[in-house]
């Protein structure tokens, strides 16, 4: 155990034991973050879409085959692998039962097969197993793959995600990145402060495939997550049969060694900052909502129950409203987002296609002298071919220095509308706080994460059939009659790709914007709807107090004047650990 680790799990231990002693926090939210502190516990989520091997590579990377591999879905079911003496499993059942069970017991709960639709209501199994990888409490969270014909598979590991300390992302070497893949990227990165992508199945590519493999692969993830990714070529399959066989890999030839070495490199340099910080994160947000519900249902006490159900009523018409505010402001953000298309864009795209025409004019004359000694079919090939190419590298230049300008005016974009909504949300809290009298500090909520993707799009080069078909009539016409012929072509060929590539990156850029703003209405629509849940919960324990005796009210009124009390005094002590351990 890395020496920092010591004195912060003791005293985030204490304030955890302390946090259980406070009325109304829950209890099994309570019991997983103490189970997390004491046993060190680190999640790391291995997610990706169906049939990319990441059971395989589990069981690669724990020698031992241990999860169920196959080409047919699993259910909605996380499934936990832990340290253990021995290879057993736990069922923990959605009622809350559990039962321990053999771990060729396993596939009758995690697989379609055995557990249609999850027909048993399983929540989640942990399976224990002796591996050296799980020693000092890290965990492998396999979960269900997305992208499926099972949507609640995808609806699963979204919502694991938050629980991950790291995500080890599977991708494969014999299918190109999708665009599912790669939302589901930015999704984890809003959580997860270290993500290994691991590109599998490479066996599968001669060595010159898995170049170019993993040189395509890098470009689209630097594209989409606006950085430098490193790929982590992997053969599970290979793998795990070499270990099986109680074989060794001197030479690496499976990949897997080296994603070890990157592995035992980050829990060494970076797994204590990250567990300090991520278990931090989720304590503030457990004092944050018990602290609100705690001030409310004070002042319910103080209030007739006549006098609650109207400021009920006037919450409920109030949330109504603001969410009504935010899912117009939605559509705001779109509309602004096409305006910049119109505005900026579509001025810079026309500029750009002015531009380029006049070059290529000039081009076309100076290719094509040289080429028409070679013949008819050279000159057309010869044009076609640098025609392409200077499209190609014109319109890669401008999009990538046009993606900058673009999304520093969007990050402006956001930044607004992420203040207005965050106003909204802290709107909704002021006025609860307004009609029961209390006193209201808005917590600052973190910036909005940057996205600096850049904008891609299909290159298109295919000439039309008709195209081909007069090409090849012209080629039997003397030079001094085809030359003119094919340099008139070859421009509006010329023409022809210019506006297909204009299309397609306009395309690309409102897609872009299109999901850009679905991603951002659903954040701030969960942010909303926690509050909101939150203050009429507390509405309603105020409402339910009213059958209490007068007594029994200076009782739980005292109760919830120590409560507050003790959530003070433990909000001070964490700021100070945090700011010792920072």
């Amino acid at each position: 155990m890395n020496a920092m680790f010591q004195p912060n799990q003791s005293e985030l231990s204490s304030i955890i034991r302390d946090m259980s002693g406070v009325a109304g926090m829950q209890e099994d939210l309570m019991a997983s973050l103490q189970r997390k502190i004491d046993g060190h516990l680190f999640n790391i989520v291995v997610a990706g879409e169906f049939k990319r091997g990441k059971s395989t590579f589990i069981n690669a990377l724990l020698g031992d085959e241990v999860l169920p591999m196959g080409v047919v879905p699993l259910t909605s079911v996380i499934t936990i692998v832990k340290s253990g003496p021995s290879a057993a499993i736990r069922v923990q059942f959605s009622n809350g039962d559990s039962q321990l069970a053999q771990l060729s017991r396993l596939p009758d709960y995690v697989t379609e097969q055995g557990n249609p639709g999850n027909c048993k209501e399983v929540r989640d199994v942990t399976v224990y197993h002796p591996s050296s990888w799980l020693k000092a409490g890290l965990q492998l969270v396999d979960t269900p793959g997305v992208g499926s014909v099972h949507q609640q598979n995808s609806e699963v590991t979204h919502h694991y995600l938050p629980q991950s300390d790291a995500v080890i992302f599977i991708i494969s070497a014999d299918q190109p990145l999708s665009h599912n893949e790669l939302d589901f990227l930015v999704c984890i990165r809003r959580h997860a402060a270290k993500v290994f992508c691991v590109l599998n199945k490479v066996d599968l590519l001669s060595p010159s495939e898995l170049q170019e493999s993993i040189a395509f692969t890098s470009g689209t993830l630097r594209k989409a997550m606006g950085m430098e990714v490193p790929i982590l070529p992997i053969s599970a399959r290979q793998a795990l049969q070499v270990r099986k066989e109680g074989g060794l890999e001197p030479g690496g030839d499976s990949g897997l060694p080296n994603f070890e070495y990157a592995l035992q490199h980050f829990l060494r340099d970076d797994r204590e900052r990250i567990w300090i910080e991520s278990t931090c994160r989720q304590i503030v947000q457990c004092l944050a909502q018990r602290e609100l519900a705690n001030d409310v249902e004070i002042r319910a006490l103080e209030l007739p129950l006549e006098q609650l159900e109207l400021r009920l009523d006037a919450f409920s018409k109030k949330r109504a409203a603001l969410l009504q505010a935010q899912e117009d402001m939605g559509c705001l953000i779109l509309s602004d987002c096409q305006k910049t298309v119109k505005r900026r864009l579509q001025p810079d795209l026309d500029t750009f296609k002015r531009h380029l025409r006049s070059q290529l004019q000039d081009h076309l004359e100076q290719w094509g002298l040289p080429l028409r000694r070679g013949g008819t079919r050279a000159l057309q090939a010869g044009l076609e071919e640098r025609t392409v190419s200077a499209i190609r590298s014109a319109f890669d230049a401008w999009r990538k220095e046009e993606g900058v300008l673009l999304n520093a005016e969007l990050e402006e974009t956001h930044t607004r509308f992420w203040t207005q909504m965050c106003g909204l949300v802290d709107d909704l809290a002021k006025y609860s706080a307004s009609i029961f009298e209390i006193p209201f500090a808005p917590v600052q909520l973190e910036a909005l994460q940057k996205d600096t993707r850049e904008f891609s799009y299909k290159f298109w080069s295919e000439p039309s059939g008709l195209s081909l078909l007069g090409n090849l009539l012209i080629r039997g016409l003397p030079m001094i009659f085809s030359y003119p012929i094919l340099l008139r072509r070859a421009r509006l060929r010329a023409d022809e790709l210019i506006e297909t590539q204009a299309g397609r990156i306009r395309h690309d850029f409102e897609e872009h914007l299109r999901k850009d703003a679905t991603l951002f209405q659903q954040e701030m629509s969960n942010r909303h709807e926690a509050v909101g849940l939150s203050i009429e919960q507390s509405i309603r324990s105020g409402m339910e107090s009213k059958a209490l005796t007068e007594a029994e009210v200076v009782i739980r009124r005292a109760d919830l004047s120590s409560t507050r009390t003790k959530i003070g005094c433990i909000k001070e002590r964490l700021v100070g650990h945090i700011k010792a351990a920072a």
